[in-house]
């Protein structure tokens, strides 16, 4: 696999990366100093530092409110960057094409709200991999038990739901990546 996901650093072509949810920037790990690598434009509505100097009375209410846009998740592979941005209590993933220049940035990425998590542990190639607790399959069993399948995730998932147990080990998911 090429890059484990490490908190926030990853490993990719022998190079180590560091993000930080307080800041648009994924930066690389130099001999003596961060490098800047990828750059999100949150239009603004980043962290902002200067609440870092006011009384904390005003950077807790600041951090309570979670207006602003964080990096939840970054990664790659030879051909794309994978992340999670976050605000609030929403969380978007996203992935961008090296290739084509092509970004997708939604809530989820299969089904619309029926995706089950896309918590990527790593990459090889085009492949993304995730693991998913059996718990987060059970707080959507009825959902899927009663929902009529439209597309072969969604037929997948409910045939599996069937058959889990509270005391089944996790589940990793392995997505392949089409050219966008």
């Amino acid at each position: 696999f090429s890059n484990p996901k490490q908190g926030n650093f990853y490993y990719f072509k022998s190079d180590f990366y560091i993000f930080d949810f307080y800041r648009e920037i994924v930066y690389k790990i130099g001999p003596e100093e961060l490098i800047p690598h990828i750059c999100f434009d949150f239009k603004g509505e980043s962290f902002n530092p200067e609440f870092l100097e006011k009384a904390s009375v005003v950077l807790n209410e600041y951090m309570k409110s979670r207006s602003f846009y964080g990096i939840g998740y970054c990664g790659e592979s030879e051909d794309h960057i994978f992340y999670s941005i976050g605000r609030s209590f929403e969380r978007w993933s996203g992935i961008y094409s090296k290739n084509t220049g092509t970004n997708i940035l939604c809530s989820s990425f299969i089904e619309g709200n029926d995706f089950i998590d896309f918590n990527i542990q790593t990459t090889y190639n085009s492949w993304l991999v995730s693991f998913t607790s059996i718990e987060s399959f059970f707080s959507k069993r009825e959902k899927y038990t009663q929902k009529k399948s439209s597309g072969k995730f969604t037929h997948v998932t409910e045939e599996f739901i069937k058959d889990i147990d509270p005391e089944d080990n996790p589940v990793l998911i392995f997505y392949k990546l089409k050219e966008f």
